[in-house]
């Protein structure tokens, strides 16, 4: 999945049940050569499946912050400049 990404994902998560599995992607911008890339993605993720999985798939763009958006489920991609990660990196541990 990682050699997939270019720098428009902004994230990506996933949804488990015991019948599906839901991937939500993040766009900067919509564009042509993302969608093949997350298909390729999706098609690589049910090859590595044991069983045969119902797999749904959500594509969004947006440059909002992505502390503002809603993503459902485990996030399992997040872009670095995201203001979550600048959060992170200010949290200092004493």
């Amino acid at each position: 999945m990682l050699g997939s990404i270019t720098p428009n994902f902004r994230a990506i998560s996933l949804v488990a049940t015991e019948s599906s599995v839901a991937l939500h992607f993040l766009l900067e911008q919509d564009r042509p050569n993302d969608r093949d890339e997350i298909e390729d993605i999706v098609f690589e993720f049910e090859a590595l499946q044991l069983s045969n999985i119902a797999v749904k798939v959500q594509v969004g763009a947006s440059d909002q912050p992505i502390a503002d958006l809603a993503l459902p489920g485990r996030r399992i991609y997040l872009e670095k400049s995201s203001l979550v990660w600048k959060e992170l990196r200010d949290v200092r541990v004493e």
